[in-house]
């Protein structure tokens, strides 16, 4: 017997959705971490080609491509990430909580 009751997760339905900033509440929250997901494992992608490279400058040089590349990723997510939050503030929306 378990000693308090187990309550089961409740689902909101999509005809409570009533604005544009109750979606993007809703769904940016995931993409930005799977975006933070992506752009680390490009990273680790990158360090993981340097590590292998043996010393090849070509090698060597596209491994720092990919980590340069994934760096700018990251900073293009925190600018969105930001942008949507002055946007939502102009619009009036009270977006992430």
């Amino acid at each position: 017997m378990l000693a308090s009751p187990v309550h089961a997760a409740t689902i909101t339905s999509p005809s409570t959705i009533t604005n544009i900033g109750e979606i993007v509440n809703r769904v940016m929250p995931i993409v930005y971490g799977l975006l933070g997901v992506a752009l680390f494992g490009y990273f680790v992608y990158g360090g993981f080609l340097w590590l292998t490279s043996t010393g090849d400058p070509e090698r060597i040089k596209k491994a720092t491509d990919t980590m340069l590349n994934a760096g700018i990723g990251v900073a293009i997510v925190v600018f969105a990430y930001f942008a949507t939050r002055v946007v939502g503030g102009i619009l009036g929306f009270s977006l992430y909580g």
